[in-house]
Formats: C-alpha cells, structure tokens, sequence
C-alpha cells in the first residue's frame, strides 16, 4: 500500500470507512484462505511499523520524508509481510498517488474490497491535507514517522473489516461432508460399504487466530464375502479347477476426520474456488480368511481390507491421512462440491505363462463420493 506521508486527523478517514464498511460484502466462502492470509499480512504490518516508530521515538532521529528513504521503510516493512505470506493465497496491492489518486490492483473482488478500506484511510488524510498545504510542500515536508503512523492506521481499519468478514464466513460457511464408499476386491473376493457424515467449521477465537475447517466423525464399514469364484468355460476345466479363494469379512466403526480443510481460491485468474482437505481414517478390522471346498488350504487371521484399500492411491500427507483436492464445485443445486474417486488400489502385476492373456488388472474396483453441502 503505498502512499507518501498525508499528514491529516485520520478520525475523518475511519468515518469514510465506517459508511462504507456497512455495505453487502463481496467475501464468500472462497475467500476465507485470503481474508485468513491478509489478517496475518496486516498484523505483520502494523507491528513491524509500530517497531520502526518505538525505535524512531528513543533515538530521537526519524529520517526525513524522501523517497528514497520511504522505499528503504517499505522494504524493511515488507520483509516482515512476507513472513507470514501463505504462497497459496491471492496477494493485494494498491496505492494512492500525489494527487490523491487510488489504484486498486488486487486480484479478487474481495480484496479489491478489503483493500479499499486501507486506501479510504490514505484518500481522507491525503485530502485534508491538500486543503492545508501544496502538494511540493506535503511532499517535502513530511516525515516518515508521520507516514507511518497513517500506515498503521490503514492497516488497522483493513484489519477490523477483514475479521467482521471472517466472524460471518464463519457462520455463513458450515459445512456437512458425507462419504460413500464400494470397494470390490478382485484378487480377495470380497466387498466393503463405508458411509460417514461429518460436521466442518471454521475457528474464529476471541484471539483472531482463524483455524482451518475441522470436524470429526464416527465411519461404519461392512465387508461381505462375494467368493467362491466362478470358473468360466464348465465342462472339465471345472473339474480341473479347485476353487480356493481369499476373502476378508467384518463391520465395525472407525474414526474419521478433516485435521486440516481449506476453500480458496486459484491465484490466477478466474480465480475459480478450490477446496483442499486433509482427512485421516482409522484402520478397519477385518478377518482376512482362506475357503473353498475340501483340499484348499483353510486360514483366519486378523487384517485390514477396506482402509488399506481406500488409503492405497490417495495423496499421503502423513499416515492414515491423505488431501483431497480437485473439487468439482457446485455440481447440482444445493451441493456445494462434490468429489467422486474411482480406483483400481493399484495394478496387479502382469501375470506370465497361460494367464499371460488376462492383461493387466487392478486390486479392486473403488467408487468414493464425497459431497459437501452448506448447513
């Protein structure tokens, strides 16, 4: 944000900002990952500043108002910035010139938005100054401690319209993420139903460190025995063949949550809303067991088919936890996004000799929709 030191009462900048502050917010849910970021952002700011005049105010020496001094000021200021950038987020940039001119470069209709109330503060001072003095001694005459003081105060009033934003994303951006999941298993001949729903906010404490979506939730799973095999051809290949086969059997209950869920938006343009979530998931319990008719070998023994399955091609973030990007937003009314995985939990490899003709083929057969919906 760069202006050069309007020296002014910025009480008539905050009465600006104030009227227009009231108006319907062009924020919405995909906006919260930016609004999260230019809360840090301007937080960074207004304490590298504030360090700048405490430092200033003992030596008893603030530099004199020139440009070149300005521009050492704002790269120190913005090393801070930088910091805490989230390099997924829309970045914002604006300034109001001599003339008392604003140019608003930021990105997203949002931050246009947000950013107007740090210009709004410059554009007050900028011109209540100009009615005192001319623009070659504004210039000249004004230090920076002055111009930083109304850097913090711009900063301040983009900061209180950034958290009423949040405060409303908040309540307005509750979510229901259900999942439904059929994994069939091709080598073990077996099949398993998992279906969960689960509540996710977002977290704005009295400190105003927003937290990312979380919620957690309780996921049942069935898994059924589908053997024997069926032998194709009869006659006496049937006879020939003995039908043993492995299968996995159980239900139970495992947790399931989102330790870390995000809606943003893409850095370029059209700036499209993306959501990405970090889930974890319990490991299923299940019986993995060896059938078939008299001479197959019998067996039972503790083991995991549906977790180990649907965890086997997700994106690891860590164990038992994956992201999940790719949305496709707004698929059908009243669905805010929704996910759909097909798998095959990996391929086989290509079996040799006769079965050489079989060609390659997966583990299982994964349907997952995941479908998130606005409460």
């Amino acid at each position: 944000m760069k202006i050069f030191a309007c020296q002014a009462t910025l009480a008539v900048a905050l009465l600006l900002v104030g009227s227009h502050a009231r108006a319907q917010s062009r924020c919405t849910c995909p906006d919260i990952l930016d609004l999260v970021n230019r809360l840090a952002e301007a937080e960074a700011a207004i304490s590298a500043y504030e360090a700048v005049l405490t430092g200033w105010e003992a030596s008893g020496n603030a530099p004199l108002g020139t440009e070149t001094n300005r521009q050492a000021l704002q790269a120190r200021i913005q090393a801070d910035v930088n910091q805490v950038s989230n390099p997924k987020a829309n970045r914002n940039n604006s300034d109001t010139d001599f003339l008392c001119e604003v140019h608003n470069y930021a990105t997203t209709e949002c931050l246009k938005e947000v950013t107007e109330q740090h210009e709004f503060v410059h554009l007050a001072a900028c011109r209540a100054y100009q009615s005192k003095a001319s623009l070659w001694s504004r210039f000249t005459m004004s230090g920076l401690a002055p111009y930083a003081r109304e850097e913090i105060a711009s900063y301040r009033s983009e900061l209180a319209y950034v958290k009423a934003n949040l405060s409303n994303l908040e309540r307005e951006c509750r979510l229901e993420l259900e999942l439904q999941s059929t994994i069939t298993g091709t080598i073990e001949l077996a099949q398993a139903e998992a279906k969960t729903k689960v509540d996710l906010a977002m977290s704005v404490p009295e400190e105003f460190a927003p937290k990312a979506f979380t919620g957690s939730s309780s996921l049942k799973y069935v898994t059924k025995d589908t053997g024997p095999p069926k032998i194709v051809g009869g006659g006496l290949l049937a006879r020939l063949v003995t039908p043993c086969y492995t299968t996995f059997e159980g239900k139970g209950d495992v947790v399931f949550g989102i330790k870390d869920g995000w809606i943003m938006r893409e850095t370029v343009p059209p700036y499209a809303p993306l959501i990405e979530l970090t889930m974890s998931v319990g490991k299923s319990s299940e019986i993995q067991k060896m059938k078939g008719p008299r001479g197959c070998p019998q067996s039972s023994n503790p083991g995991s088919f549906w977790s180990h399955k649907f965890l086997s091609t997700k994106k690891a973030n860590g164990p038992d936890e994956f992201l999940l990007d790719g949305w496709t937003m707004q698929p059908r009314a009243g669905v805010f996004a929704e996910k759909i995985i097909t798998s095959t939990c990996g391929v086989v490899p290509a079996p040799g000799g006769i079965l050489a003709g079989l060609g390659v083929m997966g583990f299982c057969s994964e349907t997952t929709t995941l479908t998130l919906k606005l409460k």
